[in-house]
């Protein structure tokens, strides 16, 4: 696939993201839609599951640990709607196993550390989403 194809199919895909850290919405936001993304972005679980049921998405990214609320009850809504959806999780450390465990039974299958680089996180998301070039 050359790098157009990979860039048409991307401004096609759209992406929830959540955090209730305004920089890590606004830095990972930014670097998504610079990559061609449509990113749409709230700070809380109660915002999110309306947004998911208002609109369509390609992909979840959410926090886990939030104020309000966690993104467990996220991804548990999420599956049981959506269940082909991909979410990614960000984690402030992936050294739990037992969390990797539990989301992959919820059918997570991809977290990210909120430490990761841009052309890292892009990356990642292009896989989850199968847009890697060939």
């Amino acid at each position: 696939m050359n790098l157009l194809k990979v860039k048409i199919k991307m401004v096609q895909k759209r992406i929830l993201l959540v955090d209730d850290e305004k920089n890590i919405l606004d830095t990972y936001s930014s670097v998504l839609s610079e990559e061609g993304f449509h990113v749409v972005t709230t700070d809380s679980v109660k915002k999110a599951i309306k947004e998911f049921f208002a609109n369509q998405f390609d992909l979840v990214i959410t926090d886990l640990g939030m104020t309000e609320d966690n993104g467990y009850t996220l991804v548990k809504v999420i599956k049981e709607k959506s269940p082909d959806t991909p979410i990614i999780i960000l984690t402030g450390s992936m050294k739990t196993k037992i969390l990797s465990e539990y989301l992959s039974v919820l059918g997570v299958r991809t977290m990210i550390e909120k430490t990761c680089r841009g052309k890292e996180f892009v990356s990642r998301v292009m896989d989850t989403l199968d847009l890697e070039d060939d």
